[in-house]
Formats: C-alpha cells, sequence, structure tokens
C-alpha cells in the first residue's frame, strides 16, 4: 500500500526572543520579525513496522530554523509513535528554508512542523510497469563528497525515491536507505538537479515513482 505524506509548516505566533544572547537569539514570527520559507522538504520515511501496525495520524514538532536556513534544535511537541516520531525529526533536520528577518537581516526564528503520515492511495502517482514506462535519465548531476566526509571514510549508498513529474523534473525526494547525514544531503541536492524523459501511460506523460542509488567511494 502507498504511504502519502501531507508535509505544512506553521509559524507560531508573535513573541519576545527566546534567548538571551545577541549570537544566539530566537524569535517568533510577528512584530518585525518575518516567517521562514520552505525551500526544500524532505519526506520523512513511513517506518514498515508503523505501517504493519497502521499506526497513522500526524507528528507535530517544534524547530528553530537558524540564520543560514538550516534547521536546529527540534522537538517532538504532539507524538504519534516513536518511530515515526524519530523519522520525522530526521527529516525534518534536513529541510531548507529561505530564513526569517528581523529589520532586514537573517535570524534564527522559530516555528511549528506538522508532518502527516498516511496510508492513503495518491491516485496521480505511478508506478513503472502495468502499461506506465519508466522515467529515462537525460541529465545526471554526480553528488558532492564532503571532505570532512571523505576524511572519515564514511562511504556506501544511498538510495533514494522521488517522483518524476510530466516536465521531466523530480520532487518528492526521500532518502529510503542512510548513510550519513552530509551524504544523505548531497544525494538529496544531487538528484534534484536531474532531469528525465518522463515516463508515460496511453502515451502521454505521467507522474511515476522511481528509485535512484548515489554511492560514496573513498577509492
Amino acid at each position: 500500500m502507498r504511504t502519502i505524506l501531507i508535509l505544512a509548516v506553521l509559524s507560531c505566533g508573535a513573541a519576545p526572543a527566546l534567548a538571551q544572547s545577541a549570537e544566539d537569539q530566537v524569535y517568533k514570527p510577528g512584530d518585525g520579525v518575518t516567517t521562514p520559507t520552505v525551500v526544500k522538504d524532505v519526506v520523512p520515511h513511513y517506518v514498515a513496522d508503523a505501517m504493519r501496525r497502521r499506526v497513522q495520524g500526524v507528528v507535530g514538532m517544534r524547530c528553530v530554523v537558524k540564520a543560514d536556513g538550516t534547521v536546529d534544535d527540534c522537538a517532538v511537541t504532539r507524538p504519534l509513535d516513536s518511530d515515526l516520531d524519530a523519522e520525522a525529526l530526521r527529516a525534518a533536520r534536513q529541510w531548507q528554508f529561505k530564513p526569517g528577518t528581523k529589520d532586514g537581516k537573517p535570524v534564527a526564528v522559530e516555528v511549528s512542523m506538522d508532518m502527516s503520515f498516511t496510508m492513503r492511495e495518491d491516485p496521480l502517482v505511478y508506478e513503472p510497469g502495468s502499461g506506465v514506462s519508466t522515467p529515462v535519465v537525460v541529465r545526471e548531476m554526480k553528488p558532492d563528497y564532503p571532505a570532512d566526509a571523505k576524511l572519515a571514510g564514511v562511504q556506501g549508498t544511498v538510495e533514494l525515491e522521488g517522483v518524476v513529474q510530466t516536465d521531466g523534473t523530480i520532487n518528492r525526494i526521500r532518502v529510503t536507505k542512510r548513510i550519513d547525514d552530509r551524504l544523505d544531503r548531497e544525494a538529496i541536492k544531487a538528484l534534484e538537479q536531474w532531469r528525465f524523459r518522463p515516463g508515460q501511460k496511453d502515451g502521454k506523460a505521467v507522474p511515476v515513482r522511481i528509485s535512484i542509488e548515489m554511492s560514496f567511494s573513498t577509492r
């Protein structure tokens, strides 16, 4: 059964800064502080055991979007299931934002994030086979190998899943087999730049879900 995950980012109400140090100050939207805007989301993995138990619902989180647009200091505020809570946190930490600002300068802003896990079928996305052709890569981008990860000898294969759209772009990317957060992020970043000849059904381009592997080797 296909898992569909609906993701939403909700700003918190206006409030004063949460920290006292000027360097570490964390704000909430309002009173001249703008809300961060999502530029890249990562879909959490629907843990197989949770699927078998048919656990569905929403994980609520509170996170801080830093001045560089990365996510830090995430905590679950509305738990659903220990496995799904952990996956929601893992995914949230990989999101990228256009940071919030105060007086025109990027600042750290607290936001609330909801991630919904549901087992409903998605009628708009197809799987290869049964009259649906597999998308064909027409432009491939190799992932960067972070120097610190390479120096530490971190290597292996990242497995990803995404949906190739009718225009040949790919979105709804998620990591299905992880190695290391640094390599996972680079694999996602590279795959976002791939382009495809879209899959077809009955002679027409349709969205098709595919799996991709990206390998990192120190040799």
